[in-house]
């Protein structure tokens, strides 16, 4: 069927359309302003051919593939520093709790959280826990980290929900 996506100004941001499960047909992206940004063609999945637009209509020149296959205006949120840096504030900011050595408690916690507009974390979830005392120290962590980048559309920052993964191990 026909999938919409639409901007946080509630204008069209892209139309594309799913048989089976696989793109087929003309998938269309477009400027916040409504003028049609790229349009794609599919078939079984597979791009048949493309195009770019400039915001004034007019076609750009020259494209590659690769420029046709990558999301469209859109930055997920980054960390500062990146990811090698968010694992390191991590490792170094979730205290494994004397208790649940003292058990021998261990396992993976899934948490997740929403980076808002402006960086900020919140909206903290528990998606999987090996034990709560495990969590509640995944969160305590989190509720320390500093503000991210925030991602965005077309320069547009929106909110985001992202998933951390960390495993508690005794040694």
């Amino acid at each position: 069927g026909r999938c919409s996506r639409w901007y946080p100004n509630g204008g069209l941001r892209e139309e594309i359309t799913y048989e089976n499960g696989q793109k087929k047909g003309t998938q269309k992206n477009f400027y916040p302003d409504g003028q049609l940004k790229k349009q794609l063609q599919w078939e079984n999945d597979s791009l048949i051919s493309g195009a770019f637009f400039n915001a004034d209509g007019t076609a750009k020149p020259q494209v590659y593939l690769e420029e046709l296959l990558e999301p469209d205006g859109q930055k997920d949120p980054s960390f500062p520093g990146g990811i090698q840096a968010m694992w390191g504030f991590l490792n170094r900011n979730v205290d494994y709790p004397e208790s649940a050595k003292m058990e021998g408690i261990q396992g993976q916690v899934i948490l997740s959280f929403v980076v808002g507009k402006t960086g900020e974390i919140g909206e903290l979830k528990v998606e999987k826990t090996a034990h709560k005392i495990l969590s509640n120290a995944m969160i305590a962590a989190l509720k320390k980290m500093p503000r991210w980048e925030p991602g965005n559309i077309d320069g547009i920052p929106v909110r985001v929900r992202y998933r951390v993964p960390f495993s508690f191990k005794l040694e």
